[in-house]
């Protein structure tokens, strides 16, 4: 972690199941899993984000915001 930076686009469990079959389409660990086998998922990758150096919400927000989020973060520690 001391030459590489993480960044974690965070949703809630909810908001992806809202999404969650376009998602299917593209994400192949999702495909054919039960709501139970997705959140067992979802919460077994959450603790790889703890202590990332900068984490955004990634709901009710545009692309461009969270590319703008991410920049300001890139900008500030260069």
């Amino acid at each position: 972690k001391e030459k590489s930076i993480v960044i974690c686009l965070a949703a809630s469990f909810n908001h992806i199941m809202k999404n969650i079959e376009e998602l299917k389409k593209s994400r192949p660990k999702l495909m054919n899993k039960t709501k139970e086998e997705i959140e067992n998922l979802y919460r077994s990758r959450a603790v790889c984000y703890v202590g990332s150096n900068l984490e955004i919400s990634v709901e009710n927000k545009k692309p461009e915001e969270v590319v703008e989020k991410i920049l300001d973060f890139l900008e500030k520690i260069n």
